[in-house]
């Protein structure tokens, strides 16, 4: 997750797909990423583990897919390297 602020740096465009399984949809985001640093409040830097940095995302284009190609989805976990 933190690698991705060096390739927001370098390039700001960036999309973010959102699954889901329960009624086979998917939400497509594409936009543009600001860096925000060095925001030092003690509640910041708990939110952020102590880094200070946040990114937000400004939506250019959004796309509903139903039931693509009919997938047979089935959700089986979430990723134990997420935090």
């Amino acid at each position: 997750m933190y690698n991705t602020l060096g390739n927001f740096i370098q390039n700001s465009n960036a999309g973010l797909l959102f699954v889901d399984f329960e009624n086979k949809k998917t939400l497509q985001l594409t936009g543009e990423v600001t860096i925000i640093h060095d925001q030092n409040s003690t509640e910041d830097l708990k939110k952020t583990t102590d880094t200070g940095r946040f990114w937000t995302f400004k939506i250019k284009e959004w796309v509903l897919t139903e039931n693509q190609h009919n997938v047979d989805w089935e959700f089986t976990g979430s990723s134990p390297f997420n935090p």
